[in-house]
Order: C-alpha cells, then sequence, then structure tokens
C-alpha cells in the first residue's frame, strides 16, 4: 500500500487526525551529541541538515521565548552493560557512548545549549524514561512537545508515544528528525503522523511559534 493510499485508508478509518499546538509548547532536541553526528562512532550516521535544520528551529523558539530542553544518552563508563540494560545486548553499539567521552555527552556544537536550557544525560530510548523531563515540562506550563533529534525509529518515536500517553501534543517538525536509513525513517514518521502526533514541515511549526 503507497503512502497516499495509506493515507486514505487511515482517515476512511478515523486515525491520524490532528492534534495541534495547546497554550504553551517546548522543543526537546534529542541524542543530538557529537557522537551521534560521526559516522565514526556505529551510532552515528552524518546529520548535517537535520543539524541545520533543529539550529533554525532554535533560533526561532529563543526569539519567542519556548523553552528547550536537552536529552542526550550516555551510559557508566565504569560498567557501560550494566547501565545499558538490555538495551545494551540488543543494540550493542551504544555502548560506546559513555559519560567520560565529552563526544557523546557533548551536544554538536552547532546545537550548543544556552544558559537558560535544561538538559539531562538518559540511559533509555525514550526522553521521558528515568527522567526529570516530565516534571520540567510541569514546571513550565507546557502542554506541547516538539521533538527533534535522532534517530526516528528510536528515541523519537519511543518519546512521542511516551509524550501522548502522558498527555502531551506531540509536533515533529519532519526536516528537525533523522535516521541511519531511510526506510526506517520514513515508515516511523508515517507511524507517529497516525497514532501519535502530527509530523509537519519545518516551515509550519515556525509560522505556529
Amino acid at each position: 500500500m503507497d503512502h497516499d493510499t495509506l493515507g486514505e485508508f487511515y482517515a476512511s478509518r478515523r486515525i491520524g487526525h490532528r492534534t495541534g499546538f495547546g497554550e504553551r509548547a517546548a522543543v526537546v532536541v534529542i541524542d543530538m551529541s557529537e557522537a551521534f553526528c560521526d559516522p565514526a562512532y556505529d551510532v552515528g550516521a552524518p546529520m548535517d541538515a537535520t543539524v541545520e535544520a533543529i539550529a533554525t528551529l532554535l533560533e526561532h523558539a529563543r526569539a519567542r521565548g519556548v523553552p528547550v530542553v536537552y536529552a542526550t544518552m550516555a551510559f557508566d563508563a565504569a560498567d557501560p552493560e550494566a547501565s545499558a540494560g538490555m538495551w545494551g545486548r540488543k543494540v550493542p553499539a551504544l555502548l560506546q557512548l559513555v559519560d567520560s567521552d565529552p563526544r557523546a555527552t557533548g551536544v554538536h556544537p552547532r546545537l550548543a545549549p544556552a544558559e537558560s536550557d535544561a538538559s539531562f544525560i538518559k540511559t533509555r530510548s525514550s526522553a521521558f524514561f528515568g527522567t526529570p523531563l516530565e516534571e520540567l515540562l510541569e514546571t513550565m506550563d507546557v502542554d506541547t512537545l516538539i521533538v527533534t533529534g535522532c534517530s526516528t525509529s528510536g528515541c523519537i518515536r519511543a518519546t512521542a508515544l511516551d509524550g501522548v500517553s502522558l498527555g502531551y501534543r506531540i509536533v515533529v517538525p519532519e526536516e528537525c528528525v533523522a535516521d541511519r536509513a531511510e526506510a526506517p525513517h520514513r515508515a516511523n514518521l508515517a507511524d507517529i503522523d497516525a497514532k501519535y502526533g502530527d509530523v509537519l514541515a519545518l516551515s509550519e511549526v515556525l509560522e505556529r511559534l
């Protein structure tokens, strides 16, 4: 079933309605560390276009007082296997990301956090799991989460799923997320748009901000 036919099928079954923006949005930047943007790391891939798109979004968000939160993945260097748990056994490439490596914990320089931004380390795919993200969003009275970063089929999808389960409106600017392969990237964008959030063009998100 091609994309257009799938869209028509979902629409006929009342799947994939737009939830839109609420009263207050926040941007979360997921796993845009130097390691994830560097193919020298097993988890890394070239992400220049995604980096530039996120930089554009952040510029507009900060100019309008929209809060920004960074979630970066890293595991305890003393015992990365224990820190990563079963996920590390399934994806051993993740074990390269240890908290003693500044390229694993440091955000890509083009997307450097501002002093007012919140940031934390996560050890699972969802930016909500075992992190202060929900508490931060509640403190800021946020009801809409703009999800950016990588990878679309992993941490972006997991965060979108947890976010909508917790009652947040989820928005994914299409140009602001990336994956290591095109097929899972496209498939998961379609699935997120159908079930968990609104996948929109970056230009539309900027207009709404």
